[in-house]
């Protein structure tokens, strides 16, 4: 994690910076940032939607201009899964890849088809155009649904809770321990608000300790996170067609010169997958009987049904069956 430098060779800056950062450098410093702490690739960051594409780009620079010049403090950027293609871009391919789409946000969200979510941090003040970006920033990786779940063939599901316990074991606490431990050593004379302060550390180590201990009872949950299955655009557009004119939503409000599309057809394979792949996240789900309580497994089933209701509903919806039959009127 990237520490804010106090300024320039021991030297304190003045408050205001004299000149706007180019929010074009903020976008380039994502971009790099990304390729190392999601593995993005260029064509996932240019892929429609992303956050450099086309539709894309305009908002993104401005985005990134508020974050550099207004008090915004933090931007998050979310990695989604999309669906799934095949090294060489066709559908038979024998080695197919995951799909990913990129998009900022000044929220975080969660849901089964995100892979990570990056937090960029700043403090509330413009960033200075004399320090460099990367002294002026810190950034925290969250590993999403989709990532978690990973390993569940193996059996094996990690809990979000179990991410958030790491972050403030393995690097809150000990950064706090760190700077609380040296403060006698930097020099200077003590101050009544230093006094004050020091008397306040031993509180704070405890409330730290506390919310260790909660976040390691809340392991033990395992939560079943809601299932959205997201309709293609052109399925969308003719469900609403549909509604308008109150008529049976079928293929046939799709043009054929649409549905003979094999550009369009592989877009919505692609979305099918994902559709897959966010279900068997969910089915593959597990908690350890052994741990926790009686009440916690009974919750934990109770959970899984009702999602699992709600997914079988979603499958039934005209909007999931149109896109079927989409497909097997492709002979997909």
């Amino acid at each position: 994690m990237e520490v804010v430098s106090p300024g320039v060779n021991g030297q304190a800056l003045s408050a205001n910076p004299t000149t706007t950062i180019d929010p074009d450098l903020i976008v380039e410093y994502l971009v790099e940032l990304l390729k190392i702490t999601l593995g993005a690739s260029n064509n996932d960051l240019e892929r429609e939607g992303s956050l450099l594409s086309a539709s894309k780009k305009h908002d993104t620079v401005q985005r990134c201009a508020r974050f550099a010049s207004d008090t915004q403090v933090v931007l998050y950027v979310q990695k989604d899964i999309i669906g799934t293609e095949s090294s060489n871009g066709t559908r038979n391919s024998y080695e197919p890849s995951d799909c990913y789409c990129y998009t900022l946000s000044s929220d975080i969200s969660f849901s089964s088809a995100t892979a990570a979510s990056v937090a960029v941090i700043k403090r509330p003040q413009p960033i200075d155009t004399r320090i460099p970006i990367t002294s002026q920033l810190q950034v925290i990786n969250l590993p999403g649904l989709a990532t978690l779940n990973a390993d569940s063939k193996q059996g094996t599901n990690v809990s979000p809770f179990e991410v958030l316990h790491s972050i403030v074991h393995l690097a809150l606490a000990p950064y706090f321990d760190a700077y609380t431990r040296g403060q006698d050593s930097l020099g200077g004379g003590k101050t009544r608000f230093d006094a004050d302060s020091k008397a306040g550390v031993p509180s704070t180590k405890r409330k730290i300790t506390d919310l260790e201990l909660s976040l390691l009872h809340l392991q033990q949950n395992t939560e079943i996170p809601e299932l959205h299955l997201p309709l293609p655009d052109i399925v969308q557009e003719a469900i609403n067609l549909a509604s308008a004119k109150d008529v049976k939503p079928t293929i046939e409000l799709i043009p054929s010169a649409i549905l003979s599309d094999s550009k369009l057809l592989n877009d919505i394979q692609n979305v099918v997958n994902g559709w897959i792949k966010s279900i068997q996240a969910i089915t593959k789900l597990s908690r350890d009987p052994d741990s926790g309580s009686a009440s916690q497994e009974i919750n934990f089933w109770l959970a899984m049904e009702s999602t699992l209701e709600g997914i079988e509903a979603q499958l039934r919806s005209d909007g999931v069956q149109m896109t079927m039959e989409i497909l097997r009127h492709a002979k997909r």
